[in-house]
């Protein structure tokens, strides 16, 4: 599991997440991880803070070998139809489970 927080693009002021749907991809060509709030393993905690939960399970990363990085992963906010970056960078995957993520 992964706590985020979500920030406005001064760095400061926490995102208010009302009626905003998080999504994380993860992979490279036919395999994806995919997460998706409310219900498709990201749980907004607090829409007036900016946070959530990622959930990540060991299933997410069955078919990756261990040591595996994955090097396009993304953090995106939609709301009102507009997408926004939130973070992006490298997944490293260490015995089916995601030991670190850097975004």
């Amino acid at each position: 599991m992964f706590d985020l927080a979500i920030f406005e693009s001064d760095g400061v002021t926490p995102q208010d997440l009302t009626d905003a749907v998080l999504r994380f991809k993860a992979g490279s060509g036919d395999t994806y991880i995919e997460k998706f709030s409310p219900d498709g393993g990201i749980t907004i905690i607090d829409v007036e803070a900016g946070t959530a939960l990622l959930e990540l399970d060991p299933a997410d990363t069955s078919l990756y070998n261990d040591g595996t990085s994955i090097v396009r992963a993304e953090l995106v906010f939609e709301i009102g139809g507009a997408l926004f970056d939130v973070a992006y960078g490298t997944l490293k995957v260490i015995g089916e489970v995601v030991q670190e993520i850097e975004l």
